[in-house]
C-alpha cells in the first residue's frame, strides 16, 4: 500500500541532504548525492525545504495565494470566517482522525478558513493547542 501523504523520505536521507547543504553543496548536486548514496531524487523543491525555513515559509505562501487566486477566478469560497480556535483544533482532529495527511488537512484548512497554517501548528491543534488564524 503505498503512503497517502505522498513520498516520504527517512531521516536519513534528510540529515544528509542538510550537511551537504551546509557544505555549501547546490540543490542539484545534492540530489545528485542522494541519488547515489540512497537511490532517492527528491525535488529541487523538497531539498529546499529541508535545507532553508526561509524557503518553505516562502513556498507556502506562494502556494497558498495561486490557490486563492485560483479559487476568486472560479468565483466560489467555502470560507467559514470567524470559526474560534477550539472550533478549529477540532475540525483539524477530526480530519486528523479520519486519515488524512497534515499536508491534505493545510490544504482543507485555508479552503474552509483561509488561513495557511504550518505544519507545526496542525501538528500542535492536533495535540490539542488551539489553532489561531496566521498571517499571510
Amino acid at each position: 500500500m503505498s503512503d497517502p501523504r505522498g513520498k516520504r523520505y527517512t531521516m536519513p536521507v534528510i540529515a544528509r541532504a542538510r550537511q551537504l547543504g551546509k557544505a555549501g553543496w547546490s540543490y542539484s548536486k545534492v540530489r545528485d548525492l542522494l541519488g547515489q548514496e540512497f537511490g532517492v531524487r527528491p525535488s529541487l523543491d523538497t531539498i529546499g525545504c529541508w535545507l532553508s525555513e526561509d524557503y518553505a515559509t516562502t513556498r507556502r505562501r506562494v502556494q497558498a495565494a495561486a490557490r486563492r487566486r485560483y479559487r476568486e477566478k472560479l468565483g466560489w469560497s467555502f470560507r467559514l470566517p470567524g470559526s474560534g480556535p477550539e472550533y478549529r483544533s477540532a475540525f483539524v482532529r477530526l480530519l486528523d482522525e479520519k486519515g488524512l495527511a497534515v499536508r491534505d488537512i493545510g490544504s482543507v484548512c485555508d479552503v474552509v478558513f483561509g488561513d495557511d497554517f504550518s505544519d507545526d501548528d496542525l501538528w500542535m491543534a492536533i495535540d490539542g493547542v488551539a489553532l489561531t488564524a496566521t498571517e499571510t
